[in-house]
Order: C-alpha cells, then structure tokens, then sequence
C-alpha cells in the first residue's frame, strides 16, 4: 500500500470513529478531534506495522503477548475506571471511553515503532 493511500484510509478511520462519538457520544468538538487523532494514529502505525497485533517467536515475552497485556489494562481502564466511577452524563462518558482506548492504544503503537526503528 502505498503512502497516500495509508493516510487516506488512515484518516477516514479516524474521521469515521469521531463521528460516531460526536452523534452518538458526547457533541463536542474537541473531543471529537481528539478522537479523530488518536484513531487515524492507531490505524496508520497499524498499516505500518501490520504484526504489532501477533508475532511468533523469540525466547522472551513477544510483541503479540505484549500487545494483549497492553489491550487487556486499557480495557479494565475503560470499563473500571472511566466506566462507572466518574460522575458524567452516559454521552460523554461513552466519548471518554472511546478516548481513552484510541489513546493508550495509540500509544502503544508509537512505542512498538520507537522500539523497531531504534533497532535497525
């Protein structure tokens, strides 16, 4: 793929996502941007690293293995700590919800990359 189409798809992710949030979420402009760059991140740093999800091998804890550690905190976070213990209104609380699991996520694939291109 190459790297205009990356962003086009990456960047219509993202926007699809945040227009979710915005109809069904919380109306607010700015969380809805912040949504829309978090998730165009996610799926960019996915197209470019394909196997940050899942991959074989090594004699230590695996990027896969990692990956899913990662995904099962920003779940708990989501549903434990965003989830029923903030005094929001459903609608925003849903926004945050979306936020937050686009961001660590986001996050943990700029690590995968600093890692991997630190390495070469």
């Amino acid at each position: 793929m190459n790297r205009a189409t990356a962003w086009a798809v990456s960047l219509t992710a993202g926007t699809a996502v945040a227009a979710g949030v915005y109809r069904f979420g919380a109306p607010e402009l700015a969380l809805a941007a912040a949504v829309a760059a978090s998730y165009t991140a996610v799926v960019r740093l996915t197209l470019l690293h394909p196997d940050t999800a899942y991959e074989s091998g090594g004699p230590v804890l695996t990027v896969g293995r990692w990956s899913g550690v990662a995904t099962g905190l920003l779940v708990a976070v989501v549903l434990f700590g965003v989830g029923p213990t903030l005094p929001l209104e459903n609608d925003l609380r849903l926004g945050l919800q979306v936020l937050v699991l686009g961001a660590g996520y986001a996050m943990w694939l700029f690590g995968v990359s600093y890692a991997r291109a630190k390495a070469e």
